[in-house]
């Protein structure tokens, strides 16, 4: 009997045990390819987030279990200010709330004056004015799931916001997001004065060099 003929009738006597083997294989497979997406997926939200907004860098508490669970303080900004390499720190509040079906919408607080070095380009209307604290800006992708155009209203926290701007940054997290004014992710977290994490942009002259 030709070997091959041989393997293959062995095979078919023992079929459940080929089923089971043929089976832990194709497990094996697909969990080995999870895997791999997963930590592409990991990889990929970490680089946007420590990019977000077009920074150099990002800056989070050391120890910290997640950079989204980070807590820095006004006084961390300034030390941070202070470097001459750094042109301008942004600092921003980071909040998930319940939006929608999203039970993960991200909320990313912002002086609103620090946009105009935070990189959110717009599809349509404006960016936060100064001292809005009902203003929104939504990312194209939350924008698109919420139904919401600009001049239109949205309810966050049980809160009414005005939908002045729609931006793409080409960041999941981001763009199925929101941009509002620190202060009021401030009063919805009670974390006056705190951040999650700064995003720093190097001065003129070390991006000359």
């Amino acid at each position: 009997m030709p070997f091959l003929l041989l393997i293959l009738s062995n095979l078919l006597r023992q079929r459940i045990r080929t089923f089971l083997t043929v089976l832990g294989i194709s497990i094996g497979i697909t969990t080995v390819v999870a895997l791999g997406v997963i930590t592409h997926s990991v990889q990929s939200s970490t680089s946007g987030l420590l990019h977000a907004g077009g920074s150099d860098f990002s800056i989070g508490r050391a120890g910290s279990a997640d950079l989204s669970f980070s807590t820095l303080t006004q006084s961390d900004l300034e030390k941070v200010t202070a470097y001459p390499q750094v042109g301008h720190v942004v600092g921003v509040l980071m909040a998930f709330a319940r939006i929608g079906s999203n039970p993960y919408f991200v909320e990313l607080g912002i002086q609103p004056e620090d946009l105009a070095y935070f990189d959110t380009p717009l599809v349509e209307g404006r960016k936060i004015a100064p001292g809005a604290t009902d203003e929104v800006m939504l990312g194209n992708a939350a924008a698109s799931q919420l139904g919401a155009k600009v001049g239109e209203t949205v309810t966050m926290r049980d809160q009414t916001f005005r939908v002045v701007g729609i931006y793409h940054t080409g960041t999941v997290y981001v763009d199925g997001g929101a941009v509002l004014s620190i202060q009021a992710v401030w009063d919805q977290e009670r974390k006056q004065g705190l951040y999650t994490l700064k995003q720093a942009l190097n001065s003129a002259e070390e991006c000359d060099r």
